[in-house]
């Protein structure tokens, strides 16, 4: 994920000079239950372990690699 950001920043910075201002307002979300019970077999279901995953990677980590690009060298 951080080579695409700083490809992004590169681009950009190609096109328009250095940037002065930032807004990262990327995010996806992903509501479910942490835990749930199935009503006709009583079996009880875990929250999708990958979804989880993918949101923490994108509204996370994500943010803190755009947030980090900017900065002065």
């Amino acid at each position: 994920m951080g080579d695409s950001v700083d490809t992004g920043f590169s681009d950009v910075r190609a096109a328009n000079a250095q940037e002065r201002i930032l807004i990262n307002c990327a995010g996806i979300g992903g509501g479910m239950k942490t835990a749930s019970r199935d009503r006709k077999t009583g079996e009880t279901r875990a929250h999708d372990r990958a979804l989880y995953a993918r949101v923490i990677q994108i509204n996370l980590i994500g943010t803190f690699f755009v947030r980090q690009n900017p900065l002065p060298e």
